[in-house]
C-alpha cells in the first residue's frame, strides 16, 4: 500500500454530488465529534454547497460564518480529506445548507481494504433471525472486522453492528455478512465483511482506520529517538533538515500538507515544530493558530524559516514563532542546528 498522504489541487475530480462525507467542526481536535454531511454541488473556484449537519436530536449543529472545519470521505479506493471555511448557511428548515470556501487542495491516500488495526469495541449485532447478540470487535479493517462472541453463528448469515467508536461517533446498521465462523476456547470467531451498501456507516469505519494507522506510523518514528516536525512543501529542504538532524540523534517528522501536519502532531506528539515561512497552503500565523487549536502545547517550540519581504523577524513573533532562522544559504543546516539546541535545553 502507498501509505504516503498526497495532495491535489483538481478539487472537482475529488467530488461528487450525492458524496457523503464526515464534518469535524473543529479542524482535527481529539475530542471532536463529526457530523454526516452530503456534497450538493459547487462552484469550481468559488464555493463547495453542503448539508448543514445535524446532531443526535435531530436539530441542526450550529455554526458561525468564518469557522474553520474539516471535511473526510472515501472516494475509489481513496481517504480524502480537506481544510475549509464556512462562508454561509442557510437557516430556514426549506433548505438547509452551507457554502465551504472551495479549499486550496484535497489530501488523499490510498488505502488497502485488509489492512487491519487491532481494537476492543463492545457491539451489539443483530442478526437476520430477529436476535440481538452481545459481542467485541477485536480487530478492523476498511472491508471488513473480526467479531468475538459468547454464542456461534451461521456462516454467510447477514448482520447489523450497532457500536461506537472511541471519539463517540456511533455507527449503527452497518451491514455485514459472517464469512467464516470458528471456536475460539470458550468464545466463538467471527468474520465478517461489511456489505457495500453501507455507504454512510462505512465511512465512519474508513477514518477510524486511516486515523488509527496513521498514529502507528507516527508511532513506530517517534520510537526512533527525540522526534520534530517539519511542515515544508520543499523536499530537498526537508532532506537537509533532517540529515543534519540524524547526525544529533534527533528524528525528523515531515509534513507537507496541512492534514498531513495535524495527523502527524496526533501521532508522533514532536517535542519541536519548524515552519516553512512560504508555506503555500496557508499563512504561517493561521497554521500555528489552527495546530494549537488542534492540541499543540504551548511549551513545543515552534521555528519559522525563510520566507521573503520586510521586517520578517517582527512577523515571525507576530505569527507565533518562538524562533526565527532568516534566509541564507546554510539555511537546513542553521534549521537543524536551532531545533536540536531548542530541544536540548528543555
Amino acid at each position: 500500500m502507498d501509505a504516503a498522504i498526497k495532495q491535489t489541487s483538481d478539487i472537482a475530480t475529488f467530488l461528487s454530488v450525492g458524496l457523503l462525507t464526515l464534518f469535524h467542526p473543529e479542524v482535527n481536535r481529539k475530542s471532536d465529534r463529526r457530523y454526516k454531511s452530503t456534497v450538493r454541488g459547487w462552484r469550481e473556484g468559488s464555493y463547495i454547497l453542503m448539508d448543514r449537519p445535524r446532531v443526535d436530536t435531530g436539530a441542526y449543529l450550529m455554526l458561525r460564518d468564518g469557522q474553520d472545519c474539516l471535511i473526510r470521505y472515501t472516494l475509489e479506493g481513496k481517504a480524502c480529506g480537506f481544510v475549509a471555511r464556512i462562508l454561509d448557511f442557510e437557516m430556514s428548515r426549506s433548505n438547509a445548507s452551507m457554502r465551504l470556501r472551495w479549499p486550496e487542495g484535497v489530501q488523499y491516500t490510498y488505502f488497502r481494504r485488509g489492512e487491519r488495526v487491532k481494537c476492543e469495541l463492545f457491539c451489539e449485532v443483530r442478526t437476520d433471525k430477529g436476535q440481538r447478540l452481545n459481542a467485541v470487535i477485536a480487530d478492523m479493517s476498511h472491508g471488513g472486522c473480526g467479531l468475538r462472541l459468547d454464542s456461534p453463528l451461521d456462516a454467510n448469515s447477514k448482520l447489523a453492528l450497532v457500536f461506537d467508536l472511541p471519539d463517540g461517533t456511533q455507527v449503527e446498521g452497518l451491514d455485514a455478512v459472517a464469512c467464516s465462523v470458528r471456536r475460539d476456547n470458550d468464545k466463538y470467531f467471527a468474520g465478517l465483511r461489511f456489505e457495500e451498501t453501507a455507504t454512510a456507516a462505512k465511512n465512519d469505519v474508513a477514518f477510524f482506520v486511516s486515523s488509527r494507522l496513521a498514529i502507528m506510523r507516527g508511532e513506530a518514528e517517534a520510537e526512533q529517538g527525540s522526534s520534530v516536525l517539519v511542515i515544508d512543501e520543499d523536499a530537498a529542504m526537508v532532506a537537509t533538515i533532517a540529515k543534519t538532524l540524524s547526525r544529533k540523534g534527533v528524528q525528523c517528522v515531515a509534513a507537507s500538507h496541512v492534514v498531513d501536519a495535524f495527523h502527524r502532531l496526533r501521532a508522533v506528539r514532536p517535542k519541536g515544530i519548524a515552519i516553512n515561512f512560504d508555506f503555500r497552503e496557508l499563512a504561517a500565523a493561521e497554521l500555528i493558530r489552527l495546530l494549537k487549536a488542534a492540541g499543540l502545547s504551548d511549551d513545543v517550540p515552534v521555528l519559522l524559516y525563510g520566507g521573503t519581504g520586510d521586517n520578517l523577524a517582527d512577523r515571525a513573533k507576530a505569527a507565533g514563532a518562538t524562533e526565527f532562522v532568516a534566509p541564507c544559504p546554510t539555511l537546513g543546516p542553521d534549521v537543524a542546528f536551532y531545533l536540536a539546541k531548542q530541544l536540548a535545553e528543555k
